[in-house]
């Protein structure tokens, strides 16, 4: 991935802030109870993954092409470390919530500069 935390539909997304970067792993199941209250049911495909990254600060112009990447596709690829398999993989994932403030402003035309707190959770599809 040549230094990159995650690639992005071939977008090299810098290192998330300290503290940042959490990968979820979801379990689907197709189950639930029976009268003496034991589970009953098996796993659904695999497990999917869910990485939720945060940057303090990036260049205006990075964070809206990594924005308008799904705008064009809403579904990517997304090549990132797999903490399960403990090797780089890559997976479908759609961009869930994903959140910004102006930093810097150009006062003339009120173009970003730069983006503060900008926040995005990559989901895996599945498929």
């Amino acid at each position: 991935m040549n230094g990159a935390f995650v690639v992005l539909a071939g977008i090299k997304l810098p290192w998330p802030d300290y503290g940042s970067g959490m990968q979820t792993q979801s379990t689907l199941v197709n189950g639930s109870r029976n009268s003496q209250g034991v589970f009953i049911g098996q796993r659904i495909g695999r497990d999917q993954s869910k990485i939720e990254m945060q940057w303090f600060t990036l260049d205006a112009q990075l964070w809206a092409s990594v924005l308008q990447v799904f705008e064009t596709n809403f579904v990517n690829p997304v090549e990132y470390y797999d903490m399960v398999k403990g090797q780089v993989i890559i997976r479908n994932m759609y961009v869930n919530d994903r959140t910004a403030r102006p930093g810097r402003i150009n006062p003339q035309t009120g173009e970003w500069i730069t983006a503060k707190d900008c926040k995005l959770n990559l989901i895996d599809t599945g498929g």
